[in-house]
């Protein structure tokens, strides 16, 4: 948690004043003997060790402010730190950005606010600077399009979907940088974010045909992504990208009529099940919630396109699926993921009510 790596950047601003010191005594006793040239050395060492406690402390209050619940004043302290780290080396300023992102991208996914456009924003001047090598510019654009496709989900209208054309612009940059041969792990996440930004650009998308194009790209990436994922060596991964493949199948459902519409929410319902193998709730809570919700959508829509002797029994799944991830969301205090699910259990709601009106007119 946040909290944890606050306290630990404490101990480690505690150990440097310690050092400090005892390069200090060693200083004063080469200048006591005259030895210029130690002397110039130790201070050197004395110069660099006050820079890096600055520039701990100023990571401290950032830290401290994202406890605080202030993301804006956490941005402004982690480019301070940035600049500090800059002047001292470069190419690990540019790390230092990528840390910091993660702080605020994980800070505005769980308590929404300004944090993913603060992490963003301090991803934006690593891609200026000269000197980065391929794989860590590649990291770069990859984490600036993920934050502009979160940001993209929680808001609306044009400037939404100029967003999320962006962020599909990032990560299709990100791969020319990178290689399956070389970069076989990052290139493989690139492909499986790429490809839920395109399921997503989909559904800007009135014309079904272009609808239609962006899905089938979508799961082209994932498809790619796999092929690096296998169930057997790396489950989380091949858990997350298979799910991204159920959502999209269920995104083409939502445009492919009849049977065939079935069919495809069938399909997405079974690799859902298949990943809870993998996201249980005791492994990764989170991801299991996740699941919970996109099986609640899937049973919501096999309700309202099967049978009607089946359609009680998707909607009972569905509300014990929304329930659950419901539960979660709310303990763990992730308010945007609460809302989407709260407004989801509402839905689900009111199909129950309508088709129990329908099975009481049925009757009389």
């Amino acid at each position: 948690s946040e909290y944890r790596i606050y306290k630990r950047r404490l101990h480690e601003l505690d150990g440097r004043m310690g050092e400090l010191a005892e390069i200090k005594a060693a200083a004063r006793e080469a200048a006591a003997e005259l030895n210029f040239d130690e002397y110039e050395s130790l201070l050197r060492q004395v110069d660099e060790s006050y820079s890096e406690m600055v520039v701990r402390a100023k990571e401290a209050r950032a830290r401290n402010a994202l406890l605080r619940g202030r993301a804006n004043d956490a941005y402004e302290g982690f480019v301070s730190a940035a600049e500090t780290w800059r002047s001292l080396d470069p190419a690990h300023s540019i790390s230092k950005r990528l840390e910091y992102h993660r702080a605020l991208f994980d800070h505005g996914l769980r308590f929404g606010g300004s944090g993913l456009e603060r992490a963003a924003d301090i991803l934006r001047p690593a891609l200026r600077a000269g000197g980065c090598t391929a794989q860590l510019r590649a990291r770069a654009l990859q984490n600036l399009a993920n934050a502009l496709a979160n940001i993209s989900i929680r808001s609306e209208g044009t400037a939404s979907l100029a967003t999320m054309d962006e962020a599909i612009e990032r990560y299709e940059e990100a791969l020319l940088l990178v290689s399956i041969e070389h970069d076989g792990d990052l290139w493989a996440m690139v492909q499986q974010n790429l490809g839920a930004a395109l399921s997503l650009r989909a559904n800007w998308c009135d014309d079904t045909s272009e609808r239609r194009i962006f899905l089938g790209r979508a799961i082209e990436a994932f498809r790619a992504a796999l092929r690096l994922r296998p169930r057997e060596s790396k489950p989380l991964e091949w858990a997350m990208t298979t799910q991204n493949v159920a959502v999209t199948l269920l995104e083409m459902a939502n445009v492919t009529p009849g049977k065939d519409g079935l069919v495809l929410l069938g399909r997405a319902e079974k690799l859902l099940q298949e990943t809870l193998s993998v996201r249980s709730r005791d492994a990764v809570p989170f991801d299991w919630a996740l699941t919970q919700e996109n099986l609640a959508i899937v049973a919501k829509a096999q309700a309202e396109r099967g049978s009607a002797s089946d359609r009680a029994h998707h909607l009972a799944s569905a509300s014990s699926y929304v329930a659950a991830a419901l539960e979660f969301f709310r303990t763990e205090g992730d308010t945007f993921y609460q809302d989407k699910a709260t407004r989801l259990a509402a839905e689900i709601r009111r199909s129950v009510s309508d088709s129990e009106g329908r099975h009481i007119e049925s009757q009389q």
